[in-house]
């Protein structure tokens, strides 16, 4: 049987409610739903559809758009806050949207487990209780880690 990307609830309605906490809840509560979105766009979904290009000349997926996340998730929460010295999951200086186009051999059962991966292990990067307005490891700048940088804010 071939693979199809996983059922996913879909994330809660945010009410009136929801806008009511310390910006750290705040935060972590709009980045996993959004999150869950995402995975929720891409629930029983197979591997043509889930590299299907939403329109030409575009390379927009939504495995791209998964595995993009997953280097995201990566770039701002273990590398930039932990400080680990680890490298990028598909972008090379070379082929910086790798993440994006590098599809044809993409196994998407490794991309969505390394993606909730990331998601999961961001967990042990940031401290409860410390406040987000704080400084955090930054690597130089190029045109990729920027963009990654404001992924977290923009994209999701």
């Amino acid at each position: 049987m071939p693979w199809t990307a996983p059922e996913v609830t879909r994330p809660a309605r945010r009410s009136g409610g929801a806008y009511l906490a310390d910006e750290r809840t705040l935060l972590e509560a709009w980045l996993d739903f959004h999150r869950q979105t995402l995975l929720m766009k891409c629930t029983g979904l197979g591997a043509e559809q889930l590299k299907r290009r939403s329109a030409a000349p575009s390379t927009l997926t939504l495995l791209g758009l998964v595995r993009h996340m997953a280097e995201v998730e990566r770039d701002w929460f273990r590398i930039c806050f932990a400080g680990q010295d680890i490298g990028s999951l598909y972008s090379t200086e070379a082929w910086p949207n790798a993440d994006f186009d590098d599809l044809a051999s993409a196994d998407l059962a490794t991309d969505f487990a390394t993606f909730a991966e990331e998601v999961r292990l961001r967990g042990s990067c940031v401290t409860p209780g410390v406040s987000s307005a704080r400084s955090v490891n930054r690597r130089p700048f190029s045109g990729r880690s920027w963009m990654a940088r404001s992924s977290m804010t923009d994209e999701t």
